[in-house]
């Protein structure tokens, strides 16, 4: 969430594995078009004031995380995050919708 509140495109894609980070790199696009579209897209898919409820490690370097984020003002959901570890440090898989919380 901080990396998105800057505009530095490569602290964004030091945050996730290489294979989320290819869809941010295209070369039809320009640097500032890559990085608009980085932040619009994960803006709508990561949680805001994100809060890890549970998970469960998979794997030595795979995770799932569940994580309770604020979508907008008024609302409350429950997300799945996929974690892979990257050359010794945690990074950002995938991450989706699991349903809404009360």
């Amino acid at each position: 969430r901080k990396a998105l509140a800057g505009d530095d495109l490569a602290k964004i894609l030091a945050l996730m594995t290489p294979e989320q980070g290819r869809s941010y790199q295209e070369d039809w696009r320009s640097t500032e078009e890559n990085l608009a579209s980085a932040k619009d897209v994960l803006d709508a898919r990561l949680p805001k004031k994100p809060k890890i409820t549970g998970g469960e490690l998979l794997a030595d370097d795979h995770a799932l995380l569940e994580v309770e984020g604020v979508p907008w003002d008024d609302g409350k959901m429950l997300y799945v995050v996929e974690m892979r570890k990257v050359e010794g440090k945690w990074v950002w898989a995938d991450g989706s919708v699991a349903g809404m919380l009360r």
